[in-house]
């Protein structure tokens, strides 16, 4: 081959073109030929220049993942960011804002039989009562049975109705008020349990979505009128609302006549969403409470349609928009906090039609906000947006299982963990971060006991919009709780080659830090680490990671 520089004929006996860069030292219009061990180098005219160092090794660069403080799924490689994973599935980073490890989510296991009864087993709600006494009880409510767990025998015990009815399939929501647990449906009248008997809020009417106290009174939306909002007496759920000469109730529909999808009541305000708005009423509930209640707007244009997909955490309410975008409320500043830019191309995979089903949690032993949502083509929520409650970024996806409800509960020893509901009346429990459950332990019915898939995909290492690198080592710090088995491979603009999965990786105890590097053969003008672990009860967890790469090209070809 020959070097030419532009507009002038080939300068003969020199191996490749300056303009790719593969004349080692050769600029735009110069070039080099190479003979045993001198280097000629050329200008324009073919004038032989002074000769180079000898011996000068093609320079490499260390391009390295720096910290996982959350995921940002975007596609543009010059919007990622080296402290952000493309993806990170079924991990979590312990502690975002320090640059921690990212550890994988524990897994989970059935709590007892099979609930509920032929045709009626989607499980309701969850939820765990606390009865002023210290006395506990774990609650699941399938095809409309009442059940409470006894942790010690893994057993569900049915508790049978006395005046109270339930539907079959709506979605059951509780909140703990006088020493009692409300209970509601949002198509049959709510109703108190103490432990032992069930009492009709006979002068209540029918409640949409969550019922919430305030001002120790119990609020709701009117079912037959989702602008109207009802409230009972103070610590007492049976007396108030619009019966027995109260009028507790107040139309919101000063400004904005939509109905109403959610209440949530807090120390500082009670707030109220619309499908595109959100609010907040201040005030001490009286008996002027409409007239001295100062209700003000917090956005006119993001709200709320599930009312089961928010959820008061922290100094935080966390939601799932009308378009499948999640925010925070904060509720010390009053100003909403927009959670989903970093999750924008993820959004498009949820349903919107299925925003009723979206699911919301406090998951309290990692200090994360869960939120729900159906992906297309499912009709329950299976793909969980993972919130650091700490620094409010996304710091994962969860999936591998399918919820129709979800609740934090107490264990036996009085830890909180967290517990799922499927369509066909199973109850699971997650194990804890410093448990020993480590695979999803589903019934068969329910898709069987599977191996997590964690999955961290780093952010585009290396972008440049001309030149291409050759990336020939990839080097890991990996956290070691137990032997990983790992598949490891990567994406170029050139494409994705064949994954490997190297001999498992031990280390020499547990648990420790542990280093692992991989030869590669890469070229692109950017690439993208993607570290996959699916293997039986094995520990998962990553560090950080590097790549060496050198300058190879900027031809006009390369994709």
């Amino acid at each position: 081959m020959t070097c030419r520089a532009k507009n002038n004929p080939a300068i003969p006996g020199c191996s490749g073109s300056p303009f790719s860069k593969r004349c080692i030292g050769g600029g735009i219009g110069t070039g080099i030929q190479f003979g045993g061990f001198g280097i000629q180098e050329f200008d324009m005219t073919g004038k032989l220049l002074d000769p180079p160092d000898l011996g000068e090794p093609v320079p490499t660069e260390r391009l390295c993942q720096l910290v996982f403080k959350g995921m940002k799924d975007t596609e543009d490689p010059q919007a990622s960011d080296p402290e952000y994973a493309k993806l990170i599935q079924n991990c979590y980073p312990i502690h975002a804002s320090s640059g921690s490890r990212i550890v994988g989510r524990p897994g989970l296991s059935q709590a007892g039989i099979q609930l509920g009864s032929s045709g009626k087993r989607r499980v309701q709600g969850i939820y765990q009562f606390t009865k002023l006494d210290g006395t506990e009880y774990t609650i699941a409510i399938v095809g409309g049975q009442f059940y409470t767990y006894n942790w010690g025998t893994d057993t569900w015990t049915e508790d049978a109705p006395g005046a109270a009815t339930l539907s079959e399939t709506a979605t059951c929501y509780f909140v703990t008020m006088a020493d009692t647990v409300v209970v509601s449906d949002g198509t049959n009248t709510p109703h108190t349990w103490d432990g032992t008997d069930d009492v009709v809020l006979s002068n209540a009417p029918v409640i949409y979505g969550q019922p919430t106290v305030y001002y120790a009174k119990l609020f709701g939306i009117k079912n037959t009128e989702r602008s109207a909002i009802v409230w009972s007496e103070e610590n007492d759920p049976t007396t108030g609302y619009e019966a027995g000469g109260f009028n507790n109730a107040w139309t919101l529909g000063q400004t904005d006549q939509e109905a109403l999808y959610a209440l949530r009541g807090t120390n500082e305000a009670l707030y109220y969403w619309r499908a595109r708005s959100t609010g907040a009423i201040r005030g001490k509930v009286d008996v002027d409470f409409v007239n001295s209640g100062t209700s003000e707007g917090v956005s006119q244009t993001v709200g709320c349609v599930s009312p089961n997909g928010i959820r008061i955490a922290g100094d935080g309410i966390y939601f799932m928009d009308a378009d499948n975008k999640p925010w925070v409320l904060s509720v010390a500043s009053g100003r909403l906090i927009q959670l989903w830019e970093n999750i924008r191309e993820t959004i498009t995979d949820w349903d919107p039609a299925q925003l009723g089903d979206s699911l919301a949690v406090h998951y309290t032993p990692a200090d994360l906000a869960l939120i729900g949502s159906v992906k297309d083509g499912s009709t329950e929520a299976d793909e969980f947006t993972v919130v650091d409650m700490r620094t409010n970024e996304i710091a994962a996806l969860w999936s591998g299982f399918t919820a129709t409800a979800m609740g934090m509960v107490k264990n036996a020893t009085g830890n909180p963990v967290l517990m799922h509901g499927s369509e066909n009346g199973y109850i699971y429990v997650h194990g804890l971060p410093s448990g020993t459950q480590w695979t999803d332990a589903l019934n068969a019915t329910d898709g069987g006991t599977t191996a997590i898939e964690h999955i961290v995909e780093g952010a585009p290492l290396g972008h440049d919009m001309y030149v291409e690198r050759k990336f020939d080592r990839w080097d890991m710090s990996l956290w070691m709780e137990t032997a990983a088995t790992l598949t490891l491979s990567y994406t170029t603009p050139r494409g994705t080659p064949t994954a490997q999965t190297p001999a498992q990786v031990t280390a020499t105890s547990y648990p420790s830090e542990h280093h692992v590097a991989l030869g590669l053969n890469g070229q692109g003008r950017w690439m993208r680490p993607k570290i996959t672990h699916q293997a039986g009860v094995e520990r998962f967890g990553v560090e950080r990671w590097c790549l060496r790469a050198s300058l190879y090209g900027d031809e006009p070809s390369i994709p």
